[in-house]
């Protein structure tokens, strides 16, 4: 039996576990939102809806919502929130479908209701891994320059699609000549001051973490370095740098 004394009006992201149907006594803007509004049955807080849903679910005083309508109503808001919690994640920057699933997977919403706010985020034309990997993929040549193996490879860890990956790179036609030159002179005056030797292997080792092949490395040391650079002291070029 519910009491008359009315709860305080709870304004969490999440809604409560339980919640009994009942005739609806008050309809009120939350403090921290000018988009979501408390439900209140009988006199108590119950569930919390976006502004569209209210209008949406013909929600008013006097209104009484049965076990049907309020699951509903929270599996229908469950999809707002996470579209909505999946868009203010975009506005800090643009993310792949993997990242924004995982994300929404850890803020607790179920696998259905994360289903349908991508299928709706797609729909609104913000889920676009491809233009995602050209992004990416500018941003790190023009700020940190890397290999074409590394940026395919980081680009698999997003979860992007092998083939969205192949196309974008093969589409981009990346320098990887340019890129590690453009690296390796960054780099250059770190190791200056040291023998030649010295010089090489370090500069090796900075470009083979970054992805770039045995025949880039070595053109590079040698464009760079203004020298020849001896394969013996290239290192393994499958296995690393020695």
């Amino acid at each position: 039996m519910r009491s008359n004394k009315r709860s305080p009006r709870t304004e969490s992201d999440q809604q409560p576990k339980t919640i009994a149907p009942g005739t609806v006594t008050s309809i009120e803007a939350q403090k921290n939102s000018t988009t979501r509004y408390s439900i209140f049955l009988d006199g108590e807080f119950a569930f919390g809806v976006s502004r569209d849903l209210l209008l949406e679910s013909g929600l008013s005083k006097g209104v009484f919502v049965d076990r049907d309508a309020i699951d509903r109503i929270l599996a229908k808001d469950a999809v707002d929130r996470a579209v909505a919690s999946a868009m203010r994640a975009l506005e800090q920057r643009m993310q792949t479908r993997l990242e924004l699933r995982t994300r929404l997977m850890r803020k607790g919403f179920e696998s259905e209701t994360i289903d349908t706010a991508m299928e709706r985020l797609s729909n609104y034309g913000y889920l676009n891994d491809e233009r995602f990997a050209e992004l990416w993929i500018e941003n790190r040549l023009a700020h940190r320059p890397r290999g074409r193996r590394m940026l395919e490879q980081e680009l698999r860890q997003k979860g992007i699609d092998r083939q969205i990956i192949q196309e974008t790179v093969a589409n981009m036609e990346i320098d990887d000549r340019s890129a590690a030159i453009e690296l390796a002179t960054k780099r250059l005056r770190s190791v200056q001051g040291l023998p030649a030797a010295e010089q090489k292997k370090k500069l090796t080792g900075i470009l083979a973490r970054k992805g770039f092949d045995f025949g880039t490395i070595r053109f590079t040391l040698e464009t760079v370095l203004e020298e020849d650079a001896d394969p013996l002291e290239m290192g393994d070029p499958d296995g690393g740098v020695v």
